[in-house]
Formats: C-alpha cells, sequence, structure tokens
C-alpha cells in the first residue's frame, strides 16, 4: 500500500490542499524527550505506516491503562466538583501541531502504528475565534483504513469532521490513555482542506443550520440554578431575589462553574455581589476549560479570588492570549495565599522563575515542560514543598539545587525528563536534603553516573522509583542491591533501559521489596528467567511485570507466569 493512500472521502474543493505536521507546539507526554519515540517525529510524512510496530522514529507515549493512578506518587484532581461531566471528558494527555498553510478542514488523518484508539476529542485554532471543536468521540462518528490487507493492526484514523466555517492552520488532539492496554504510538497527520472563500459562504450556512438543529446546551448546573433564580426573581408569591437571603443565594451559585459565574454576575446586582464572594474561588481547576481561559478571563478571575488556596491552569494560554505578564500579574496579586498549584504546558515560553518567588506558601508545585532559570529565584522563598514535579522542564542547575536544598519535608519529586546531564550531583543533594521522599522519578534524566544511587540509599521511604534510561554509565556493580535493601517499602520500581541490572540485583529486590506491586525491566537483556521467577516468589503484591525486550527470557517462562500467575499482567513482546 502506498503511504500517500487517500482518506476515505475525499471532498474536492478547488485549490484543495494535502499537508503534513509542520511543527509541533505542545506534548504533554511523550516517551522521548530525544529524536527517538518524541513527539517531533510527528512532523512530515508518515514514516513506517502501514507496517506495525514501536518505530523508534515515531511518536510514542509512555503512559497507559489504569496504572498512572494506581502509583503512589498519583495526586487526584481538585476542584472538578463544580464541573460538569460533559466539560470533562476522559482526556489524559494532548499534544498540539501546526501546518504551513492554513485552510478549511475538510478531512484529518492519523496514521497510528502501534495500540491504535487513543484520540478522544480534536480542536483546531482560529484567528479572532478561538478554539472550535472538529470532533468529539463521544458523540461524533469516524472511520479507519486498514494499514494493508493483511491482519496487521496499523490503521489511518478518520474522524468525520464537524463544519468550520473559519480557516485553521493549528490542531489539538486530546487522548486517553486509561483505556488502553499498552504503549500507544503515532507515525503522522494529514490536514485535507479548502483554500478559497466561497467553501466558507456555505460552511456558515451549514453551521448555522447545524446549531439550529441541535443547539448546545447549557451545564445542567447552571440552568438548573438560573431557572431556580428566575422563578424566585419572577414569581409574586415567591420572595423576591434580592429579598432571598445571601447564604441561600450563595449556596446555589456555589454549584456553578466559574463560566457559569461570570454569565450570572449579570443578571442583577444582587448576583454580581455574590458572584464576587471570594469563598467561591478558594479552589479554581481551569484546566478543562483550557480553550476559554484567556487574558480576560484572567483578569476577570483575579479581580474575585482573594485568598485562593489551589489553582490549576495546566493546558491553558497555548495559542491563545495569554502570556507571561498576564500570569505575573495574578501571582503577584494572588501568590501569597496559593498553596497548590498547577501550571503544567501552559505554553509560556518565557521563563516562569517569578512562580518560586511570589508563591512562598506552596506545598505542590507542578511546571512540566515550563522553563526555570536562575535569574530571578531567591533561595529564601518557597520552603513547604511536599510535591514538585518539573517534568520535560528546562531548569537551571543552580534553581533546581536550591529547591532541593530548602525543602527538606519534599514527598514527591519528578523530574522525568528533565534533562540534567551536566549536574552530577543531583543524587547527592537529594541524598542529604531530601529523606522524606515518598516518590522519585529520574526517568531519562542521564543524571546518574557510577556511584549515582549510593545516596539513594538514605531516602529510606520510598515507595516509588522510577530509574528508567536515567544513568549515563552503568552503575556500581552491587549499588542497586543495596539501594533495594535500604527500601523495604517500595512498591513501583521502573527499571527499563537501567544499564547493568543483574541477576543478583533482582534476587535482591525479591527479598527485601515484598509489597512491590509494580516492576518495570523493559530492555534488561542480562536477566534470566530463574531470576525472574524469584520476583513471583518473593513479591507477592506483585501486579504488573514489563519484560519487553528481555531477550534473555524464553517463551515458556512467559507462558508458566501467565499460566500460574494469572493476577499478574505480564508485558512481553520481542
Amino acid at each position: 500500500m502506498s503511504r500517500e493512500r487517500p482518506l476515505l472521502t475525499p471532498v474536492c474543493y478547488v485549490g484543495e490542499r494535502k499537508q503534513f505536521v509542520e511543527s509541533i507546539l505542545m506534548a504533554s507526554n511523550e516517551y522521548g524527550p530525544n529524536l527517538s519515540y518524541s513527539s517531533i517525529n510527528l512532523i512530515g510524512r508518515p514514516s513506517n505506516f502501514p507496517i506495525y510496530g514501536d518505530h523508534t522514529d515515531s511518536y510514542l507515549l509512555s503512559s497507559y491503562g489504569k496504572w498512572p493512578r494506581l502509583a503512589p506518587s498519583y495526586r487526584p484532581e481538585f476542584g472538578l466538583a463544580r464541573i460538569a461531566p460533559c466539560d470533562n471528558p476522559p482526556v489524559d494527555e494532548f499534544f498540539v501541531v501546526s501546518f504551513e498553510q492554513a485552510v478549511y478542514p475538510a478531512e484529518i488523518g492519523v496514521y497510528e502504528t502501534l495500540h491504535p484508539g487513543t484520540i478522544r476529542r480534536i480542536s483546531c485554532y482560529v484567528l479572532k475565534v478561538g478554539w472550535v471543536c472538529l470532533w468529539d468521540g463521544r458523540s461524533d462518528k469516524w472511520e479507519y483504513v486498514a494499514g494493508d490487507r493483511s491482519a496487521s493492526p496499523a490503521r489511518l484514523f478518520v474522524p468525520t469532521l464537524r463544519t468550520v466555517p473559519h480557516r485553521t492552520r493549528v490542531l489539538r488532539f486530546e487522548l486517553n490513555m486509561r483505556d488502553q492496554r499498552y504503549i500507544s504510538g503515532l507515525d503522522g497527520i494529514i490536514l485535507v482542506g479548502g483554500v478559497h472563500d466561497f467553501h466558507e459562504a456555505r460552511a456558515k450556512v451549514q453551521a448555522v443550520a447545524s446549531a439550529a438543529a441541535s443547539p448546545t446546551p447549557p451545564p445542567v448546573e447552571a440552568t438548573a440554578a438560573l431557572e431556580l433564580i428566575g422563578k424566585a426573581a419572577g414569581d409574586t408569591n415567591q420572595p423576591n431575589l434580592t429579598d432571598m437571603p445571601y447564604e441561600v443565594l450563595y449556596h446555589i451559585l456555589s454549584h456553578l462553574d466559574w463560566f457559569a459565574l461570570a454569565d450570572v454576575e449579570k443578571v442583577c446586582v444582587r448576583c454580581a455581589e455574590v458572584v464576587a464572594d471570594a469563598r467561591l474561588y478558594r479552589e479554581v481547576n481551569l484546566r478543562p476549560y483550557w480553550d476559554r481561559v484567556d487574558s480576560h478571563f484572567l483578569l476577570w478571575l483575579s479581580n474575585r479570588c482573594t485568598g485562593i488556596k489551589k489553582l490549576d491552569l495546566s493546558g491553558c494560554g497555548i495559542v491563545n492570549e495569554f502570556n507571561i505578564i498576564d500570569l505575573q500579574m495574578f501571582f503577584n496579586r494572588h501568590g501569597r495565599t496559593l498553596t497548590h498549584l498547577r501550571l503544567n504546558c501552559i505554553g509560556v515560553q518565557h521563563a516562569m522563575s517569578f512562580v518560586l518567588l511570589l508563591c512562598p506558601e506552596l506545598t505542590e508545585l507542578c511546571m512540566q515542560n515550563a522553563l526555570l532559570d536562575n535569574q530571578r529565584y531567591q533561595p529564601s522563598v518557597c520552603k513547604r514543598l511536599t510535591v514538585l514535579d518539573l517534568s520535560r522542564a528546562q531548569c537551571a542547575s543552580e534553581t533546581l539545587l536550591a529547591l532541593l536544598q530548602q525543602n527538606p519535608h519534599l514527598q514527591h519529586l519528578s523530574l522525568a525528563s528533565c534533562d540534567q546531564s551536566s549536574l552530577s550531583d543531583i543524587t547527592h543533594t537529594i541524598g542529604e536534603h531530601n529523606r522524606a521522599l515518598l516518590s522519585l522519578k529520574l526517568w531519562k534524566t542521564h543524571a546518574l553516573g557510577a556511584h549515582g544511587l549510593v545516596p539513594l540509599q538514605h531516602c529510606t521511604k520510598l515507595q516509588e522509583l522510577d530509574l528508567g534510561y536515567s544513568n549515563h554509565e552503568e552503575c556500581a556493580e552491587g549499588t542497586l542491591a543495596q539501594l533495594a535493601a535500604a527500601c523495604p517499602a517500595l512498591r513501583w520500581l521502573v527499571l527499563g533501559g537501567f544499564r547493568g541490572i543483574t541477576n543478583n540485583d533482582l534476587l535482591a529486590i525479591a527479598r527485601h521489596c515484598p509489597r512491590l506491586q509494580y516492576l518495570d525491566l523493559m530492555c534488561s537483556v542480562m536477566l534470566s528467567g530463574e531470576a525472574i521467577n524469584a520476583i513471583f516468589i518473593g513479591c507477592p503484591e506483585l501486579r504488573l511485570l514489563e519484560l519487553s525486550y528481555c531477550n534473555g527470557i524464553e517463551q515458556e517462562w512467559i507462558n508458566m507466569w501467565r499460566r500460574d500467575f494469572p493476577h499478574v499482567d505480564v508485558k512481553h513482546q520481542h
């Protein structure tokens, strides 16, 4: 089959153009960060389709299934009680891509070459309009073209797009990883669209007709509250809205999300008074509303959220009118009351070290994909952290070391894919100052030298440890076994791609870590079936064992473990 195979039902326009991805604007998660398995592999024509497999020059997602939510490091979201389920679909990750030329989107094709089925929603960005939903898997149809006529599960995923009367060159794909049984991979994306204005007139007519046929209902909570307010205001037999006790009206409005509150405050002066109540903004989670948050809304929120404790802006600000000045002004006003702050993947490309300066009371700070330098950082600030997530962030060595040194009560630390290859003393700092750690993620940091594991033996409370691809040279013999002996509470251990792991290390893990539930040994080529069998015997709580590309393990062992330990999900492929 040709790699340029057309989509299922190509729509012919005058000036129609087919494009592949030109650049990646953001990826919330990837198996990278280097070129292998990175999101950058989505650029250009597909390299492998229709060949199925985990190709190094494709884009792989590192998480799947229920496991991330069962890990000791998992921190539940806050502020979701007021968000309607229709506004919060089961989405775990996302990526944003751009194309060379803006077109009226007619068709999109996604080349899926490993465990397809992750895409749940597609949106496009339109200048002066904002984000517009093109496809939602909860309601819209889709089709696919098989990779070839054989049994290959690779496919070309083709969603049935909604009509959009605007040109676009930016697409956002939202992914559901929790329903996947294994790692997923994408090989490329094609956008087909028209470039001439006559399509706009036709699309506007179709859009108006579609909206009239099926108008989008407001959230259930907002509708119920507005109806109650309307009855109270209009029924002469009921107390007037202005006579309703303040706390009753407050209780009604406390069920609305923040965008509904912005609408309700326009009803009357009384409603505006209640909407301004700072208690409504103690916990604000805007992640589900990433497509609606801009500078104007951030200003509106800033004028009302005095005393805010928890804020989540994850995913907001990408392409929208949302910049570093808006954030800095917000934290200048409210940073000192914040205890929980999540700024994951917000798309701001400027350094955000001012957050560390303006938010001294933080206990949780998540800034995935952020840029932190040390120009404006004062080591005397931000000393109360128990959770710090800098996955895929660019962080100055001085800033990171200062944060670790001044937060001795840190319990959860993630530096996954945060390249610290020049920082040889990171684990020495952790071992000296962060001995209360319960979880530590060093996935692909390349920060461990020959003796890098020795200081971690002081972190005896560790329940989760991710050392996948973290060492740039083999660690000293016996240090991994000593670490296992020092951390008997380990439940989650990732050693995929870890250099130099031996059978003796596995025997030590089996002997000292009886509570182990999750063990990743991917690409450990020197291990024997006998040593791995000891894990099954010594770790009765084991639930997942990753053995893919452990070429020393014969299939007979795999078959036996799957038969004798059916409660363990044994992952294995050559």
